[in-house]
């Protein structure tokens, strides 16, 4: 495939998800509109079970998004893939005003760069968890410099 084709065809991938996306904001807040008017949780339920096929979208932010802005909860079905949704208790339907999109409710399973110090002092806190819990083999001289020298390092 020739670079030209090949760029123009990545401007369209991304064009094309950028739209779904924003597609599926416009069902999450028409689904939660209309349980909001209505209490009715087909819209919710039709979306968010049609997302489980989707690979492209993330369903588990999706459920939380519609969670944290309508009173529903999601059953899982005893036979086959999805959910049952229904409302939360006997009291009155409430629902938010969806202020954000969807997609930047949260960061499950959106890569994430990771800052090296953090990284550092994480693998240096489980050396300790683990040593102190009697779960670590006993290190070899060159490890226990390692540590050292890590341990040094990152206090300064």
């Amino acid at each position: 495939m020739k670079t030209v084709y090949f760029k123009m065809m990545l401007e369209n991938v991304i064009a094309n998800e950028s739209t779904m996306r924003d597609n599926v904001q416009a069902l999450v807040v028409s689904a939660i509109e209309t349980y909001g008017q209505h209490g009715d949780t087909s819209r919710i339920e039709m979306l968010v079970n049609a997302s489980i096929k989707m690979k492209s979208i993330r369903s588990q932010t999706l459920k939380e998004f519609i969670k944290e802005h309508a009173n529903v909860k999601f059953t899982p079905v005893k036979d086959g893939v999805g959910f049952v949704v229904k409302k939360i208790g006997k009291g009155a339907i409430e629902v938010k005003e969806v202020t954000v999109s969807w997609y930047y409710f949260d960061k499950v399973g959106v890569a994430v760069e990771k800052e090296a110090m953090k990284v550092l002092k994480g693998a240096l806190a489980t050396i300790k968890k683990a040593q102190s819990d009697n779960k670590l083999k006993t290190m070899t001289v060159a490890e226990s410099k390692m540590v050292a020298q890590l341990e040094s390092m990152l206090a300064a």
